[in-house]
């Protein structure tokens, strides 16, 4: 029994680490990258190399070389996203309460030869059914210029701390810590 119970512990933590190998981010040459340093300074440039404890940048036409320690993180660029969606919505909310409470107020004489009409505008649900569309156009137009960058961190890289918990066969925790050191060259 206890041996049965051994190896099913260890399938599972060579299970999950072979799904956490899988998922790792590999980082090349060129590719853009931020390093953050412990106090909050950042670094963004293309990656030229990642060797013990430095990482090697071209910023701005020129290189750059960024110290890392074990508090500083290493993240590449995996793209952009835009606020798209958001901002639709935000405009038709705008415009439809906008809509719905100007409609009312907005009374125009219409002269004609004889009488003089007075016509009051929209209905308030078609007021905010027209200025609410009119809004969802243009919070989509302007969510779609405001664009934001997604980073995702770069495991084991230099100075990363990492912790692992494990469970024992007999019962209870282990637990071990490491600190990535040594060259890690991008691939190409």
């Amino acid at each position: 029994m206890i041996v049965l119970r051994s190896v099913a512990v260890m399938l599972t933590i060579l299970g999950v680490s072979a799904s956490l190998a899988a998922q790792t981010t590999e980082i090349r040459s060129g590719q853009r990258v931020r390093v953050t340093t412990a106090d909050s300074a950042r670094h963004e440039g293309r990656l030229l190399l990642v060797a013990a404890d430095t990482v090697f940048l071209q910023r701005s036409g020129h290189q750059e070389l960024v110290k890392m320690g074990s508090g500083d993180r290493l993240d590449v660029l995996k793209g952009s996203h835009s606020y798209t969606l958001l901002g639709a919505l935000i405009g038709a909310a705008g415009g439809a309460v906008a809509g719905s409470t100007s409609s009312r107020h907005i009374c125009a004489p219409l002269e004609s030869s004889t009488t003089i009409v007075r016509y009051c505008g929209l209905s308030p649900a078609a007021g905010a059914l027209v200025y609410g569309a009119a809004g969802l156009g243009v919070g989509a137009l302007v969510g779609s210029l405001v664009r934001r960058s997604v980073w995702e961190p770069v495991p084991g890289a230099p100075g990363a701390l990492r912790v692992t918990i494990a469970p024992l066969p007999e019962g209870g925790l282990v637990a071990g810590a490491s600190l990535a050191f040594g060259a890690h060259r991008p691939a190409r």
